[in-house]
């Protein structure tokens, strides 16, 4: 009965193992998004939010003109697509400006990336916050 015991707990074990593999691989990440993180050497710690936005016909204010200026300064243009609705993506990552984590946002007009930026979390009080993709001010 021991034998039987064993296996038994051996086959526990191995299943919660097993499953607890799958899980460690649920970052999803687009493969227009992928292939911009892959130009710039990012790797997310952990799966996206989506939410959805439509640009405003003009980028001056001082919410999009910071997110406008930080995707030009990585060779986006934004200006392309005011007025029309994206798709944002928002990963955690391990990199920060200071002593501020840094979210890195990835928008889309699927199927193509958009722009990529990185901004401090929403508990940070630093302002503006936002970030070019290539911003050599980001700790890695």
């Amino acid at each position: 009965m021991n034998n039987k015991n064993d296996f038994l707990l051996i086959l526990l074990v191995l299943m919660f193992s097993c499953k607890n593999l799958n899980n460690s691989n649920s970052i999803q990440i687009p493969p227009d998004v992928a292939n911009e993180f892959s130009k710039y050497g990012i790797q997310p710690t952990g799966p996206f939010m989506e939410y959805y936005f439509t640009l405003p016909d003009s980028l001056n204010d001082a919410e999009w003109s910071v997110k406008d200026f930080a995707c030009t300064q990585g060779g986006y243009h934004l200006e392309k697509y005011t007025g029309k609705r994206l798709r944002f993506l928002k990963y955690p990552s391990n990199e920060h400006w200071g002593n501020d984590p840094l979210d890195i946002w990835a928008i889309t007009d699927s199927p193509n990336c958009v722009c990529i930026y990185k901004a401090v979390q929403s508990e940070s009080t630093s302002a503006p916050g936002v970030f070019s993709v290539n911003d050599t001010t980001i700790k890695k």
